[in-house]
């Protein structure tokens, strides 16, 4: 089995997974078996600020597990930066499991199918202050000997 390769998508591979226009803004890769597109993954970036991961994975890609799964999981490194959303498609077995494994977070269920949510890393400074922990009224215990 020759490996698959990865090259930055063009709007006319999306457009040819799709069947429809791809989004004005997009930041995507294409999955390449010799010459053939099988497998396309990106985000979708709105005017009103929302970011949509997107992805799919064909028959024959399905074969390169390991290829899938380490994709996936810088997918969802990148993800997390973007604070992405995405929907798990219930006509695709186990694309729920996959959003989980790239560190999606279940959201709630839409007439679409399943929402997920990325969210970034954040330093506790950086929480809002009803979630940061004051120890300074604390006392400790003093240590026994």
């Amino acid at each position: 089995m020759a490996p698959v390769s990865i090259r930055s998508a063009t709007h006319a591979d999306y457009e040819t997974v799709y069947g429809r226009l791809a989004p004005r803004s997009l930041k995507a890769w294409a999955a390449i078996d010799g010459d053939k597109l099988v497998g396309l993954a990106g985000f979708s970036f709105s005017l009103q600020g929302r970011t949509v991961l997107f992805g799919h994975i064909s028959d024959e890609l399905r074969a390169h597990k390991t290829f899938i799964v380490r994709s996936a999981k810088a997918l969802g490194r990148r993800a997390r930066h973007y604070r992405a959303v995405a929907i798990a498609d219930p006509a695709v077995a186990n694309s729920a499991q996959l959003l989980e494994y790239m560190g999606g977070q279940y959201v709630a269920t839409l007439a679409e199918g399943a929402l997920y949510s990325w969210t970034t890393l954040m330093s506790p400074l950086a929480q809002p202050f009803s979630a940061q922990q004051d120890n300074s009224s604390k006392v400790r215990p003093k240590p026994v000997h």
